[in-house]
């Protein structure tokens, strides 16, 4: 049963709109050399960016490969790939004969009364996608994957051709203004990361108390040799923690679905402790788990990995909880300079600086145990110690709660994008062509009569010239 769609449009399925069957590509392997015949990868239409970086040579034979080569105008769909990436579509926009497509896409052809760019616009709605992801089949621990049939029972809502290049030239417009608001957005959150190491760095140089210091002319000198106030006094991580350590390869016979919390690099990725997808293990008896048993007021260190150094205070109760190999812990004695210590190892001019050079000076990405002891620390006075996490605290507060905010307007803008696209394909984003001709007093042909009238011209071998719908080829 059709769905109600605006005057002169018409609701039809996208098999209906082939000028020729859906064809799945093919996989060839690698070329060794160099040369042989390009394809695309998946990820050229996961992003939509046909270049260079996102295709591979190889070795198919390019008699078996003619029909592959792909043409402006063309749309590609994922036939496999993940749960929220099955049924990806994109329009191709590369040269026309440059590169064949793989066996996990499938690629589309359109009648000249469809708009590639319209359809392909209509592909990246909620509606498509959700079809799409509803719709593919596999089993577990496979990729699911939509087959032809699937994709040619999607259904399209058709206006008349040149309604369906103005609906396409607004929804470029309208995403155009959202894409530089999202820009601004990422812009902000640039400027949020640099503010909150230049208040870390303010912390542990004496800068964020300078006013505070100035009650008394001796505490203003700065030690030449240090640029640090000379009322701090400097001592190593070992020298303040009772306690530096880290888990032991044989927790990993411990892995359990239930139980304590297992503390993995991940989970400090963010100089936080994020909890969100956590591990969990059954802690062997004996000194193995006392030793790395984790305690609110202890922290947590990244000592190997691609984002070592990084660091999490544990400034809340998380049950109980143990860290992995790749997890340095240090418990300070005294846990009120916990905070600081925090501050000064996140400092990309402090105690950070440090740690990377002790991580990969020696061309080893990572940390020991020896490396966190003797790492040194300048202290500030208890008085003074107490103002700068105050003053810390409410500037990085502020940078959170602006943060807060770009989340939800970033939020607000996928939303947007979509409302956008969903008032396209109810005839809402511009005026029918239906509209225009009864106020203009013309006539029009509607999306029904241009298809049966293409089709008919097809069954008796006459073939009108595609349209320049496609852009970029």
């Amino acid at each position: 049963m059709s769905e109600e769609v605006p005057d002169g449009w018409v609701d039809v399925s996208l098999g209906e709109l082939l000028r020729e069957p859906l064809r799945n590509g093919h996989s060839a392997r690698p070329s060794l050399d160099g040369s042989g015949v390009r394809a695309l990868t998946l990820t050229a239409v996961t992003y939509g960016e046909f270049s260079e970086k996102n295709t591979k040579m190889t070795v198919a034979d390019p008699t078996k490969v003619a029909d592959l080569w792909l043409e402006p105008g063309d749309l590609l769909i994922e036939r496999s790939n993940t749960p929220e990436l099955v049924g990806t579509a994109r329009l191709y926009r590369g040269p026309r004969q440059w590169a064949i497509f793989p066996d996990l896409l499938i690629r589309a052809r359109l009648l000249e009364a469809a708009s590639p760019d319209y359809v392909e616009a209509l592909l990246l709605s909620h509606g498509s996608r959700n079809y799409f992801m509803e719709s593919a089949q596999g089993t577990a621990g496979s990729m699911p994957k939509i087959d032809q049939g699937v994709i040619e029972r999607l259904r399209v809502p058709l206006p008349p051709l040149v309604e369906q290049s103005r609906i396409v030239e607004m929804v470029d417009a309208l995403l155009a203004q959202l894409s530089a608001a999202r820009q601004r957005l990422a812009s902000v959150l640039l400027i949020l990361k640099r503010f909150r190491q230049s208040v870390l760095a303010a912390a542990c140089s004496g800068k964020l108390t300078e006013d505070w210091r100035q009650r008394d002319v001796q505490d203003e000198v700065i030690a030449v040799e240090s640029s640090l106030p000379n009322s701090w006094s400097g001592a190593t991580l070992g020298e303040l923690a009772t306690l530096v350590t880290s888990g032991s390869r044989g927790w990993a016979q411990h892995y359990s679905d239930v139980g304590p919390l297992f503390i993995r690099a991940q989970d400090i990725n963010t100089d936080a402790l994020v909890l969100d997808e956590v591990a969990h293990v059954r802690p062997p008896r004996g000194a193995e788990g006392l030793r790395t048993r984790v305690a609110p007021g202890d922290l947590l260190v990244t000592i190997t990995g691609a984002n070592v150094t990084r660091t999490a205070w544990v400034d809340r109760s998380i049950g109980e909880a143990y860290v992995s190999q790749h997890v340095g812990l240090v418990r300070p004695s005294d846990r009120s300079v916990t905070p600081f210590l925090h501050a000064w190892l996140c400092s990309p001019a402090h105690g950070r600086a440090a740690l990377i050079e002790a991580a990969y000076g020696a061309g080893k990405p990572g940390l020991n145990l020896e490396n966190l002891r003797s790492l040194e620390v300048v202290m500030p006075p208890v008085e003074e110690r107490t103002l700068i996490l105050k003053r810390m605290l409410e500037l990085l507060a502020l940078a959170d709660a602006i943060e807060r905010r770009i989340t939800v307007a970033s939020a607000r803008a996928d939303v947007l994008t979509q409302s956008i696209l969903a008032k396209a394909f109810r005839g809402e984003l511009v005026p029918t062509e239906a509209e225009l001709a009864r106020a203009e007093g013309r006539n029009y042909e509607s999306a029904e009569a241009l298809l049966a009238r293409i089709q008919a011209d097809r069954s008796t071998g006459v073939h009108s010239p595609r349209p320049s719908a496609a852009r970029g080829g």
